[in-house]
Formats: C-alpha cells, structure tokens, sequence
C-alpha cells in the first residue's frame, strides 16, 4: 500500500491534488492522508505529522496541494522501485505552470542518479515515493531545502534514489509552505553544505558508495591515463583520477574530452573520476600511481608534487619525456602481454578529438606500439539501449552482405551492450549518457571517424539492409562512387507484429514477414548511408545535410530534396536494388516494452494508438531478405 501525505495550510483548497490522486491507474492501493499546517509550522513539521498519521504502508508519497499528478506517475514509480530493488526512493520530472498555462522546468535532471551532483545541489522534488523503512523523516529544523537535506542524510547512510525517466506531474506557480524566515537561497544552502561537510567534499564513483579500489592512479589530464597508465590499469585495476587540466598547468580539458576518456577507462573495465584537487579523493590506497617527476613539463610536476605531499605510497609511471638520456625512467613496470598491446591500440580509438589535435603527441608516446588504422569501404553506426536479444542476428546478418564494422553507442542498457554480444570483432561500443542522444551519437560518431570509413551507414538494431541485386554491399556501393553523391537513401519496408503476441523463438528476420505495402507514404521513408567527409550536420536520424554540390541520392541516383517539417527525408519508394526492413513493433509484449524504453531521437512517447495504426497497414508479405540470406549461402 502507498500512503499519499497531502500538506497545506490552513483554508488552501487541495482539490487538484486529490482528483489526479483519485484517478491514478495503480494496482498497489492507495491511501490518502490530508495534513493541515494549521500554525504555519513549515512543511518539515506537516509531513511529519502527516507521516505519524498514515497507516505505516511500505511505501509512502509526499504531496503538496497544487501537484497534478500524471495518471501513470504512482505505477511508474512503483515499477521502477520493484525494478530497483537497491534504491530507497524512486523520482521523477516535472513542470511547472504558468497562470497564462504554458509550462516550463527550472531544474536539469542528469541522466541517472549521481551522487556526485547531487552533494553540489538538490535535483529531486519531495514529490518522491519513498520506501518507509528507509524514510528517516524530515528534519524540523531546516528552514529551507529540506528536501535536499532529506536525500543526502539518506545518501550518508548509504540509501540512494532512482530516476523514473517520465514526467510525473505539474505544479502551479507559486510560494510553498516553506517555513517562513528570511533565510536566502545562498544562506539556505550553505548551512545544509556545513550539516553534511563530510558528504558534500568527497567524490563518489557508484551511488552510496565510497571508493572500493585499494589503488590509485592519478593522470594529470585526459589521454595521459591510456598512453601511460593502460598497461597498469588492465593489470591492477585502479581506480582512476583525472585532474582538471587548468590545475595541471595545461589546457582546459572539454566535455568531449572527458567523455573519451570515461569511455575508454569503460572499455577497461575501471572507475574513472575527474577532479579538482586530491581532497576530493577520500580513503586509503594500497599503492598510488603518479607521474615522475620531469623538471620541465608543469603539469606533470605539479600532480608528481601533489601527490608526494599527500601519499607516502607513490609509485611513479614513465611518461612521454622518459625516453630521454637525460630523465630517468619510472618505477612501474608491467610486463604486457600482446594481448595487452592490443587492448591499448583498442583503447586508443576512442581519443579522436586528442588524436587529431595532436597527433606527434600520440605517436611519440606510443612509439611503434600506436599504429594508424587503415581506411575501411563501410560502417554502421548506432545508438542502441537494452535491444540486447537481437544484435546477434543483427551483426552477423550485416556481416554477412560485406559489413564488418560496427559503431554502437550504448545509451545506459541495463546490461552493457560489450556484456552481451558473442562476436566482438570489428564492433566497437562506446557508452553514451543521457536522453535523447541519438543526433548527438550521430554527429559524434562523423566527427570521430569520418577519416576510417568510406561509407557509414546510420541505421537501427530493429533495421537490417537488403540487397535485392548483389550478395555484397562494398560491390553495389561502387556505382555511387561518383560526383556529388554525398549519401544514398533507401527505403523502408515497415514490418509488424505478423500475428505475434509474445515473443516467439529465434531472431527476426524469419518470425516478421508482414509488412505495410510500398504503396503507402509510410514506405516513402528513407535511411541514409553516408560518405561522412560529405556531411555537414545532421537533420534528423534520417537525413543530413551536405557540403556544398554534394546531396542524398536514392537508388536511381535521383536527388532526394523532399523533407517535411520534423526533418524526415522522404523519396518515392523504389527497392530493385536495395530496402531497408524495418522491424518496428516485432511482438505486441515486444511494442509494450518499448513503449516503457523511451526513444532515442526525441520525447514524444509511443502509444497503442500509434501500434493499433501500424499493424493494420501491414498487410503484404515480404520475405525477400530470407532469399537474399539464401543467395549469400549458396555463393559461399
């Protein structure tokens, strides 16, 4: 049972609250508790009274009275805790009401729960539901962001929140019951800071958890953690710091930066935290690793010197400068295996933006061990997020028409894409954080690797290209190797359920043959492979635009210019020699989850409404990818 506490003050009508109560689709009941601040105690005092009065129910929800709740918001959130069987409480986002009724947000929720941000400043409303074991009640003499102090005396005793990822409710515009003071916001904020001074300097790694790692790697900016530390890190597993680069006397690292660098520590399997200074590290390590001490590289020498002042344990690593006569090499040594030495090439990969700024830096670090990667014909990118069961048949099918490698982008799958895939050959997976990432996938991923691919395919794990003429891609692709070409469009063939209620046995491409015919405007749809040096932004996932006298073509070598208001590319179905299929609602339970999923490219919301349309178009049947599949095998 949830009991639903509902504060205000004395005479405040609390009546949207309690009709988007009474409507709630929730299977878990629902109690109702209404708690008048009748003496103006503050909103720390009301629910907690309000809490003595409710039926101690295993989960409890805090109200104000000028919440609108969302219809859904009780049951997501109760799913999402059963989901989450760790977190204490479960939140969400919100809107705020204007008296003319349009909306806005003034809070930035990160992509998941973080600690790290949450030390810095509160992002959680009270409007959060609250297992009631964990709930250690408010504290009464917090006059203002008690929600705040609230999450993080739960964070000091190790309980930690989850994100819904949906829009909970709405709230009018105006002062809460907030006890009254003059306490400003920067006065509020600075007491709450001082109550949990221990919690609010430290830096956290996993929600509600100290660092774990008995050892310590420090990089003075981004790339010196790989071009120096790989062989350290593979072996011994560290955890690993990486100090702003302005307090290493260098440049300013970015957020695109950082994010290369939080990968590739990623793809090695470490914690990866970046820091101002060393007191943001608390705990002790076994061993620390620093960089040795050069007498001539600022930034090197100030992280040598910071850590010798506070460590007694430091080991120090060879950097680019130890090849010289003149400076001894470092302490650590790791003997790598070539297994390793490949690893490290592997790790490289992801510091494009590093690579391509100063590329002598890389090959003078890396001497003989860094190597150049050839060209290849054609890639695919995408962005993919717990579409696990099916990237097997994906990546081999696409192997199999002459494509062999892969850039995916995982957006937070509950078990990483790297964790689940079979064959790791020529896929490389890179994680992406936050919602709504699929353009900026896309864009990172031209920017990053327009000079190692030809042609680079922008596509879905639910989309699989088909050759209706050739048995190989890099074959039929020759004929688009001419003027102005800057991309090809093709097709879509949008396929349904063909009549599955659950998900059947096996992949896709034999259980879907049920499609809309090629007749409808929704076949008129295209997908775009790209020369990436061509592109110069991207419209949406279908479309981009292209430098000057270059444009998207279709499979006739047609220009393709017709593009509607929402930036989909659309040209007239044409599919002799090449269509995608798209498995877009595979299984009715399949749809259900994605609905639940969320979307990639933007925040409209799928419905069964949207479902219902589709499956009622798909009335031809196609099965010409199992004939392509045959034609392949018979010429192997």
């Amino acid at each position: 049972m949830i009991s639903v506490i509902v504060i205000h003050r004395k005479n405040e009508s609390w009546k949207l609250t309690e009709e988007s109560l009474l409507v709630q689709k929730s299977f878990v009941p629902i109690t109702i508790i209404d708690y008048e601040d009748t003496d103006l105690h503050g909103c720390s005092y009301a629910r907690n009274r309000g809490f003595e009065k409710s039926t101690k129910s295993d989960l409890v929800l805090f109200s104000d009275n000028d919440i609108n709740w969302k219809p859904d918001a009780l049951q997501v959130m109760c799913d999402t805790l059963i989901s989450n069987p760790k977190a204490s409480y479960c939140y969400g986002s919100y809107m705020i009401e204007r008296a003319d009724g349009t909306l806005y947000s003034n809070h930035q929720m990160p992509p998941s729960f973080d600690p790290n941000i949450l030390v810095k400043g509160n992002y959680i409303s009270a409007m959060t539901l609250i297992r009631t074991r964990d709930f250690p009640g408010f504290d009464e003499n917090v006059g203002r962001l008690q929600d705040w102090d609230l999450w993080l005396t739960m964070l000091e005793q190790g309980k930690i929140g989850v994100d819904c990822h949906k829009l909970i409710f709405t709230t009018l515009e105006r002062a809460g019951i907030t006890k009254e003071g003059t306490e400003t916001y920067q006065e509020a904020h600075g007491k709450v800071v001082a109550r949990h001074k221990a919690l609010c300097s430290t830096v956290f790694i996993k929600a509600g958890a100290k660092f774990k790692q008995t050892e310590l790697f420090i990089a003075p900016h981004c790339d010196d953690e790989t071009l120096f530390g790989a062989y350290t890190i593979m072996a011994r597993k560290p955890l690993v710091a990486i100090f702003n680069d302005q307090q290493a006397g260098n440049i300013s690292n970015t957020p695109e930066r950082e994010a290369e660098s939080a990968a590739a520590m990623h793809f090695l399997g470490v914690d990866v935290v970046f820091i101002n200074n060393l007191d943001e590290i608390s705990g002790d390590f076994d061993i620390v690793y620093a960089p040795m001490l050069e007498h001539g590289h600022p930034g090197h020498d100030f992280i040598h010197n910071a850590a010798k002042a506070k460590y007694s344990n430091v080991i120090n690593y060879s950097t680019y400068r130890s090849g010289t006569d003149l400076l001894p090499r470092g302490q650590v040594k790791v003997e790598a295996t070539e297994e390793m030495k490949q690893k490290k090439l592997d790790t490289l990969l992801f510091y494009k933006s590093q690579i391509a700024a100063t590329p002598c830096h890389f090959i003078q670090a890396n001497k003989d061990e860094y190597i150049d990667r050839k060209i290849e014909n054609i890639a695919i990118c995408a962005i993919v997020k717990d579409e696990n069961e099916y990237l097997d048949e994906w990546i081999a099918y696409h192997k199999s028409i002459g494509i062999n490698n892969f850039i995916l982008y995982d957006n937070e799958s509950a078990i990483p894409v790297n964790s689940s895939i079979k064959d790791h050959e020529g896929v490389l997976v890179i994680p992406i954080m936050g919602k709504y990432m699929e353009g900026t996938a896309y864009m990172r991923c031209i920017r990053n690797f327009k000079n190692n691919f030809n042609w680079i395919a922008f596509i879905d794990a639910d989309e699989f290209i088909v050759m209706n003429e050739s048995i190989n891609i890099n074959e039929a692709l020759k004929e688009y190797e001419c003027e102005h070409v800057g991309g090809l469009g093709i097709n879509w063939r949008f396929f349904g359920t063909s009549g599955h209620i659950t998900k059947p046995d096996g992949g896709v491409i034999k259980n879907y043959t049920h499609c809309i015919p090629k007749a409808n405007e929704i076949s008129d749809h295209i997908k775009s492979i790209v020369h990436p040096r061509k592109v110069v932004s991207l419209i949406t996932a279908h479309a981009f635009t292209y430098k000057p006298d270059y444009y998207c073509v279709n499979e006739l070598r047609q220009a393709i210019n017709n593009t509607d208001i929402a930036g989909n590319s659309f040209s007239p179905h044409s599919s002799t020699k090449f269509q995608i299929n798209h498995y877009f609602t595979k299984s009715s339970a399949e749809w259900y989850n994605k609905m639940r999923r969320g979307r990639a490219d933007y925040p409209k919301e799928r419905t069964m409404d949207q479902f219902n349309n589709y499956e009622s178009q798909c009335t031809d049947v196609d099965t010409s990818i199992m004939q392509r599949i045959d034609a392949i095998e018979r010429s192997k």
